[in-house]
């Protein structure tokens, strides 16, 4: 059964990123020849297209250098090669294997300054070779306050790859923490060990991906977008940054399953629950401002009751510069209770509409002020004990989506 909740309330962002800087050591490249009959040529042009690989020689489409890596001291194999993928066509294969949690490797493509402000989104495909093929997607910048976003496959596709070919698209937005896009530095593919044993992979593990056409494309903002949808292990969300439990006393414990998070609260005498940190800067906690999200009108989630009877709210930080003009607290807090929520199989689906202009928060004592200049922050569903609300209980949590 499903069930939609729309109320007026507006959401502002402050955005993060989270990402560590790579450390690797370039690894010769190792591209071969198909059959004997393919002659490895250099064919230079320009975007949208970055790679298509039909070309055989070590540098992309831009003029840009390709090849593998292997982070310092890291115990792992990394190859790349060039393999028919049907007549006249041809793709990058890339081997990898990673033997512990301190290693990481992958493929990185320079996008020589190239500006990326054009266009929307970034595309690319790609098959595994077994199925269950799990990595990062890396983009570089030369530029900004911020130079690198991260985005786990499971993010884009909802799942890791499987043995057919799927045409990824990625919104250039997911990858908050660049704000200029107009000085591209690289794309990287990348195999961590420490994830893939977060994620359930039992390491050393071994694999291998096929990459085709690799490229940029136009498009505007897409109408929905992800924070995040839970489909791995790892502790962070669709947008890259960070995401944490608290509680006031008690305890609360979030359990990604590797399809939603499982949120159990216990003893929780006035609130606790979870914060996403939307972003994350340079240590996956820091704020990145994206004007982009103000075209955003909502937020979208799915939950349902495992046990107990809780009372939940959506909660969002904002930083406004307007408010602290007129004497409040520029960091503050909106939010809205879904209630309604049932012990069922099936989620129900709450839709918060947040008409723009309109920003009820909690140091205004509730009222409803025009405000300018917000800046989004952090996303936390939040438990509260209540009258008649149970102050131990679980729930199950899943897509969260910023919604046109």
């Amino acid at each position: 059964m499903k069930k939609v909740l729309v109320a007026t309330l507006l959401l502002f962002l402050m955005i993060t990123q989270a990402c560590y800087a790579i450390d690797y050591e370039v690894i010769a490249s190792s591209t071969v020849s198909v059959g004997g009959s393919f002659t490895p040529t250099e064919t230079i042009g320009g975007l949208p297209l970055i790679d298509d690989f039909n070309d055989g020689g070590t540098l992309n489409n831009l003029g840009g250098a390709t090849g593998t890596f292997l982070n310092s001291g890291g115990d792992g194999v990394m190859k790349v090669s060039t393999v028919s993928v049907g007549t006249n066509n041809y793709a990058a294969k890339i081997d990898y294997t990673i033997r512990n949690t301190s290693t990481f490797g992958g493929y990185y493509s320079k996008l020589q300054s190239n500006s990326f402000t054009p266009y929307g989104y970034l595309y690319f495909d790609v098959r595994g070779a077994n199925g269950g093929e799990y990595f990062k997607i890396q983009l570089q910048t030369n530029t900004g306050t911020y130079t690198q976003a991260n985005l786990m496959i499971t993010d884009v596709l909802g799942a890791t790859l499987t043995t057919s070919w799927q045409t990824v698209a990625i919104p250039l937005l997911s990858f908050f923490n660049l704000a200029t896009i107009s000085n591209m530095n690289e794309l990287v593919f990348v195999f961590e060990g420490a994830q893939s044993d977060q994620n359930g992979i039992t390491l050393p593990v071994s694999g291998s991906i096929y990459l085709d056409n690799i490229r940029v494309v136009t498009g505007s903002t897409p109408d929905s977008l992800l924070i995040d949808n839970f489909n791995d292990r790892v502790g962070t969300c669709s947008l890259g940054g960070s995401r944490a439990d608290l509680a006031d006393s008690g305890s609360v414990t979030g359990a990604l399953n590797g399809s939603e998070l499982v949120s159990i609260y216990t003893a929780v005498t006035t609130w606790g629950g979870h914060t996403i940190v939307l972003g994350g800067g340079g240590d996956s906690w820091q704020p990145v401002t994206r004007n982009e999200l103000m075209q955003y009108n909502g937020v979208s989630i799915t939950s349902r009751i495992i046990s107990g009877t809780p009372r939940v709210k959506v909660e969002f930080e904002v930083h406004s510069p307007y408010l602290g003009a007129r004497g409040f607290l520029p960091d503050t807090r909106m939010f809205y209770y879904f209630d309604g929520m049932s012990a069922a199989v099936d989620f129900n689906d709450f839709l918060i509409a947040t008409p723009l202009g309109v920003f009820p928060v909690t140091d205004l004592g509730g009222s409803f002020e025009t405000a300018v200049d917000i800046i989004y922050g952090k996303c936390s569903i939040i438990y509260e004990k209540t009258n008649g609300y149970t102050d131990t209980g679980s729930i199950a949590i899943d897509n969260i989506r910023f919604e046109k």
